[in-house]
């Protein structure tokens, strides 16, 4: 049996830039020892948001003082857990992403975001999937049927529900400024295969991605 291309959204990334580091990094196994420190702190604040909002899924949006230390506290308890996570494998040269800055950057999406509690509903937090990319009409049958199955895998950072529809959440941390993150994530293959996805593998088609 043909064994099935895997396919995510860093190797594509990767495969794009340089096929010669895809080569080496994703098939080989070839890993610098140094760490990036914008993935560390990207997977650290994933970590922050995913264990905030698991704690309003289970608990709903926090209203008293006390829920909410509950809840903020949920979250830096997993974000740091993400963080020490990374620095266990990796040499980082430290700047200022550390996790004070997250956890100030985190604040300041909250108090950015204060009103979500009024009109928005956490469905699922961070959902791991893998989806089989298949042909929908006979152009793309040509294209794939000479190639092995294609499976293609991520994890969706927030399944939502806002103004009766059901969207997508992905979270960002970038040094980019807000109107190239615009343009770019309006035609961004990660979005674009998310929704694809999502449409598959949750239990209702996605409005769209946030």
């Amino acid at each position: 049996m043909t064994e099935p291309i895997i396919l995510d959204n860093t190797k594509r990334n990767q495969f794009r830039t340089c096929k010669k580091k895809f080569f080496l990094s994703s098939l080989k196994g070839i890993q610098s020892s140094f760490g990036s420190t914008a993935i560390r702190y990207g997977v650290a604040y994933h970590g922050i948001q995913e264990g905030y909002h698991s704690w309003v899924k289970e608990n709903g949006w926090p209203i008293t003082p006390e829920q909410t230390a509950m809840a903020i506290t949920a979250g830096l308890q997993l974000g740091i857990k993400k963080w020490e996570g990374e620095c266990k494998t990796k040499t980082y040269n430290d700047d200022y992403r550390n996790f004070n800055t997250l956890v100030n950057c985190f604040n300041a999406y909250r108090e950015y975001f204060k009103d979500d509690g009024m009109f928005l509903k956490i469905l699922a937090t961070e959902t791991k999937f893998e989806c089989p990319i298949e042909s929908e009409n006979e152009t793309e049958y040509k294209m794939l049927s000479n190639l092995p199955p294609i499976i293609f895998t991520g994890r969706i950072d927030l399944s939502v529900e806002m103004d009766y529809q059901k969207w997508i959440w992905d979270f960002k941390t970038t040094g980019w400024t807000l109107d190239q993150v615009i343009a770019r994530a309006n035609r961004s293959p990660q979005l674009i295969g998310y929704s694809y996805a999502g449409s598959k593998v949750l239990d209702f088609k996605p409005n769209g991605c946030l």
